[in-house]
């Protein structure tokens, strides 16, 4: 069971999501605004894990190669199921809770964040083409999170000090999610951090 979770926790991801969104399509009338919003996400949060880790797939390779990690050890893609429970907890959690707005900008700035993330990776990972694992679907994430962002400011939906929550619940919540990504590995994903400084450092030379 444990193997079957490790190797196939990204099918059911997209399983899960499958059903939600089916489920939230038929009754899409009955439910917020929010809620829809959630159902986007959910559906570009599964095709993002299928191109990261499927098809093309190659972005948890890259990732812990560069920090280090024995890629040929299979123990160490137990670190993509926490990526899994991530998303559907964090989804499931503001879908439930949709009547706080300010949730839905946890998602906003998680999809800037992995926009960012893949197309700094470019550079970082040393690609031959301007495209990492992921980069597409995260750009696609990113179309909704601005469309969302809208709708939060032009309904005044959130005010200041929401936007300021919803950033640093992003934040300390992806933390602890990386905290149990990387522990299988072995590796202290500071390193990429001082990598990718000194990179910066030396192309600055």
């Amino acid at each position: 069971m444990k193997g079957f979770i490790r190797d196939k926790n990204t099918y059911i991801l997209v399983f899960l999501v499958s059903v939600f969104s089916v489920y939230n399509f038929v009754i899409w009338e009955q439910i917020s605004v929010i809620q829809r919003f959630v159902v986007v996400f959910a559906i570009f949060a599964a095709l993002h894990e299928i191109e990261e880790k499927v098809w093309p797939a190659g972005f948890c390779e890259l990732m812990l190669k560069k920090l280090g990690a024995n890629t040929q050890d299979p123990s160490v893609y137990m670190a993509t199921l926490p990526v899994t429970i991530y998303w559907i907890v964090m989804l499931s959690g503001i879908y439930y809770w949709h009547s706080h707005a300010f949730l839905l900008v946890i998602l906003i700035v998680l999809s800037f964040m992995e926009a960012f993330v893949h197309t700094v990776g470019i550079k970082i990972h040393n690609m031959q083409k301007p495209y990492t694992p992921g980069l597409v679907t995260a750009w696609g994430m990113t179309a909704v999170a601005i469309t969302a962002l809208r709708h939060l400011t032009s309904h005044d939906l959130v005010h200041g000090g929401g936007y300021v929550l919803g950033t640093v619940m992003m934040f300390v919540s992806f933390a602890i999610m990386g905290y149990f990504v990387y522990k299988p590995t072995g590796v202290n994903p500071m390193n990429m951090a001082k990598e990718i400084l000194s990179e910066k450092r030396s192309s600055n030379c």
